[in-house]
């Protein structure tokens, strides 16, 4: 090894050591030091090689950073890409956003929401996403801008004013961010396009929670509890109520009405209970048949989601009710889930303006409680149909 002076025995022993091999962070901190000069000190890819790969201590770093510089300037340049300056191939990962706040409203009769998120994104200060999502169509719309708090939580309070049927609850921001995702999935699946700020924010490292995260009420009841407490049949009344705007339409029913119609006015005259008893064979297989695979999930999610808003505004029972309904959707087939088997029934009934296994119909739209200037809503904040 040439002698430069200022470089004693030392220091070149220590550049000997990093030079055969050995780790940087072996050697003791004015160990190293000592080294980083010698091996600046001399003229060969080997050394700029060695000091390239020093990135700690912070110390160290600015030092093999200088001493590379200086061999730079020799026109003595490593032959491999330090870790502080990555390949092309290989580019540094972008500091991710940190999720600060969120909020999420009711679903509407159709499935959509709103979502809206603040973030903090390094090195620029506070972003605010606003999405619309549909739990069947995906994400129809998101917005990303930039925002201060005072801004993000007037904007939802404006909101509110203008469209006085939709209610905002808190959630985790991580979660709110999981629900955009799951919608953008239904995108895909459905090769519908992706609202172009989506791209944009999860550029900026809003992935989705990995793994998955549990839905808040799942936290927030004691599932046991709820379980043992709740009767399964009294969920039914969920269709009549919080879930009164969840209505099947004629299409997805037609071959199940087309049924009743021909039990109903067939050759055969049935008595009124080999009838009642035609009837709620084909409700039973009607319910089997539209609450199979993606449907199915889609009903356990709003249940559990919608009990999380329900909890937020105080409606306790309700809450448990919406919880109960949503634990019995992996354990039982769907025709004797009463809640599910009730939004069929319901929709039937509807959808041929008829009583169906001697239930009294009730028509949908006949509520004291709606008003002419907005969609009406149950007294826990959820949207009725117009």
């Amino acid at each position: 090894m040439p002698k430069e002076s200022g470089v004693n025995a030392a220091a070149e022993g220590a550049a000997r050591k990093l030079l055969a091999g050995t780790a940087p962070n072996t050697l003791l901190p004015d160990e190293l030091l000592a080294a980083i000069e010698a091996l600046g000190a001399q003229r060969s890819t080997e050394a700029a090689d060695v000091l390239a790969s020093i990135q700690e201590p912070k110390q160290a770093a600015k030092a093999a950073r200088r001493a590379l510089f200086r061999l730079q300037t020799q026109g003595i340049h490593a032959t491999r890409p330090s870790a502080e300056q990555p390949s092309a191939a290989a580019p540094r990962p972008a500091p991710n956003i940190k999720l600060l706040d969120a909020r999420v409203s009711s679903y509407d009769p159709r499935g959509t929401r709103a979502v809206s998120i603040l973030a903090e994104k390094p090195f620029t200060g506070l972003i605010s996403l606003r999405a619309i999502a549909n739990d069947t169509d995906g994400l129809l719309d998101i917005e990303l801008t930039t925002t201060t708090k005072k801004a993000f939580y007037a904007r939802l309070e404006n909101f509110s004013r203008q469209y006085d049927y939709i209610d905002f609850v808190t959630v985790a921001p991580e979660y709110a961010n999981q629900i955009v995702h799951r919608c953008v999935r239904l995108n895909e699946s459905s090769k519908t396009a992706v609202p172009q700020d989506f791209a944009m924010w999860k550029s900026f490292g809003a992935e989705a929670p990995d793994p998955p995260l549990e839905p808040p009420i799942l936290v927030e009841l004691d599932v046991d509890e709820v379980r043992k407490a709740i009767p399964l049949d009294k969920t039914r009344e969920l269709a009549h109520s919080e879930f009164e705007a969840w209505l099947y339409e004629e299409e997805a029913l037609k071959e199940h009405v087309a049924r009743l119609d021909t039990a109903r006015g067939g050759p055969l005259v049935l008595s009124s209970d080999a009838l009642k008893g035609r009837e709620q064979t084909i409700v039973d297989e009607a319910t089997d048949s539209i609450f199979q695979g993606d449907e199915l999930g889609r009903a356990k999610e709003r249940l559990q989601e919608t009990a999380h808003y329900l909890l937020q505004h105080n409606q306790r029972e309700a809450a448990e009710l919406s919880l109960r309904a949503a634990l019995s959707v992996d354990e039982l087939p769907p025709h004797e889930q009463p809640f599910l088997r009730e939004l069929v029934l319901k929709s039937i009934q509807a959808a041929t303006n008829q009583d169906v296994e001697g239930h009294e119909h009730e028509h949908p739209h006949e509520h004291g409680h709606e008003h002419a200037h907005a969609p009406a809503r149950t007294d826990s904040g959820i949207i009725l149909p117009t």
